[in-house]
């Protein structure tokens, strides 16, 4: 038995002198046979007590995402998420607006600078999460305001062809989704939604509700819960927006 390693949560660890509810924190990662930390480590050579919690990984990437955090490409498809996304913009000393010389700079200074961002990162909650469909291809699933399928299709106004004499045909377009599913551990997920649905999903006395449709027709009711930085986000973006 023995420690493997010890790791300061800098995320966290800057939230926290910005957001007192926001706890600070770090992880001893240790061989499965560690039942006992305190054999192996001394807490006394802290000046304060702090509980001390044993995780399993699986607990810890359920606590990850109910905090709206994603770590390493385990939770994510890479190259598919852009940093402000991923919330960047709210946690301190974590991007540079005017820094160069690092991937994506150009596109993130300029999203930042124009403030046209249309969907972000949000922790979620899922009903019946046992129903999603397993994509060995691993592409995220699409949510809707709505759960029966049919009512996602839009119809369009029937449009004259001159070239026939058959009556005009309406058609069909599908509706764009409010978000993607990034990743879940059982109940617990993170998905990106779009930011005109934030004030429904967060402010409204009757929060609207989003649902993934499987391949078998079954739906999977998705619950965005409010992040740590919304009241910011709010603040600086007006309430209907």
């Amino acid at each position: 038995p023995r420690i493997l390693g010890i790791y300061v949560e800098r995320r966290t660890e800057s939230m926290s002198r910005h957001y007192s509810t926001f706890p600070q924190s770090f992880r001893v990662v240790t061989s499965e046979q560690v039942d006992d930390l305190s054999k192996l480590f001394n807490f006394n050579v802290f000046d304060f007590p702090f509980q001390v919690n044993k995780k399993a990984s699986v607990q810890v990437r359920e606590i990850r995402f109910q905090k709206g955090l994603i770590d390493s490409t385990e939770d994510y498809i890479s190259e598919t998420l852009l940093p402000l996304e991923l919330n960047f913009d709210f946690f301190p000393n974590t991007i540079s607006t005017n820094k160069g010389c690092y991937v994506g700079q150009e596109l993130t200074a300029r999203t930042y600078a124009t403030g046209i961002l249309r969907k972000r990162l949000v922790p979620v909650k899922l009903d019946n999460y046992q129903l999603l469909d397993t994509d060995p291809e691993r592409k995220y699933a699409e949510f809707h305001i709505d759960n029966v399928v049919e009512k996602s299709l839009a119809e369009n106004e029937p449009t004259l062809n001159p070239f026939t004499n058959k009556p005009p045909e309406r058609t069909k377009r599908k509706q764009r989704p409010a978000g993607l599913l990034i990743s879940n551990e059982g109940l617990y997920g993170v998905a990106l939604l779009r930011t005109e649905h934030f004030s429904a999903a967060f402010s409204s006395d009757e929060p609207v509700e989003f649902y993934i449709t499987t391949t078998k027709g079954e739906n999977i009711k998705i619950t965005p819960q409010k992040p740590f930085w919304f009241s910011d986000w709010k603040n600086n973006n007006g309430p209907h927006k």
